[in-house]
């Protein structure tokens, strides 16, 4: 029986898949790092290869599973929007 590894990523790597995670499209993250885009989908490339993954979801999820990344914190106006979902959940499921 053997156990997988997790392959270490270099900051800038991690960098990049945790605002991926967060949703950002290649064009934002490397203006949140101050990178070029093309540099940003190097460091995407690298990423894939290295976790053995063909798209940014199968990125995120596998660095999940494997806790490479923590989920981000939602922003306030999404923690307010999802309130308010379970708000009007739980008043719909009151009436019937």
């Amino acid at each position: 029986m053997s156990l997988a590894v997790a392959p270490r990523l270099t900051r800038r790597q991690g960098d990049v898949l945790r605002l991926l995670a967060a949703g950002l499209p290649s064009q934002e993250i490397a203006q949140q790092l101050r990178l070029r885009p093309m540099t940003v989908r190097h460091h995407l490339s690298a990423l894939y290869r290295k976790l053995g993954c063909r798209t940014g979801t199968q990125a995120v999820l596998y660095a999940l599973q494997h806790q490479l990344i923590a989920l981000p914190e939602p922003e306030e106006g999404q923690r307010k929007r999802a309130r308010d979902l379970h708000e009007l959940r739980n008043l719909t499921a009151d009436s019937r």
